[in-house]
């Protein structure tokens, strides 16, 4: 009785972080995160979240880049690769994100970007760093809906 009695609060508190975070998001910056689990390429991800009326995540400063962060590792302790959407699928060298908004942070890993015409979308890595990469990998991804 005792085990599911602090598996009831384990879950109790997580849904707690989880609600604060989302408030935490909308407070700080007018939009709602969503992460997805399932593996998806990069432009199955983009539709995706454009189906949820929300684009892949744009980040614009250290702050959002953390919550963003902790919005992944609540969900995915590994912190395995997370698409955002960074891209310069259009055009090589010219990174843009998908909601359109200016690029106006970025936070690659040592040598990133470094993929060539064969590596044109973004994702963080196990450090959360970002790295181009191949946009037909399937990864989890993180949607961004701004609210009115």
């Amino acid at each position: 009785m005792r085990e599911v009695r602090n598996n009831i609060l384990k879950l109790f508190d997580f849904l707690i972080l989880f609600l604060l975070l989302f408030r935490v998001s909308f407070l700080l910056y007018g939009r709602c995160y969503k992460y997805v689990a399932t593996g998806l390429d990069w432009a199955d991800a983009v539709s995706y979240c454009v189906t949820q009326g929300a684009n892949l995540a744009s980040v614009h400063s250290e702050a959002e880049h953390q919550l963003i962060k902790t919005l992944i590792k609540t969900f995915d302790p590994l912190e395995f690769y997370t698409w955002i959407g960074l891209s310069d699928v259009v055009k090589e060298g010219r990174w843009m994100w998908t909601d359109g908004s200016k690029v106006d942070f970025t936070d690659w890993f040592k040598s990133d970007p470094d993929g060539g015409k064969a590596q044109n979308c973004v994702n963080t890595n196990y450090q959360m760093l970002w790295i181009d990469n191949e946009c037909s990998e399937g990864y989890a991804f993180v949607c961004a809906e701004r609210l009115c």
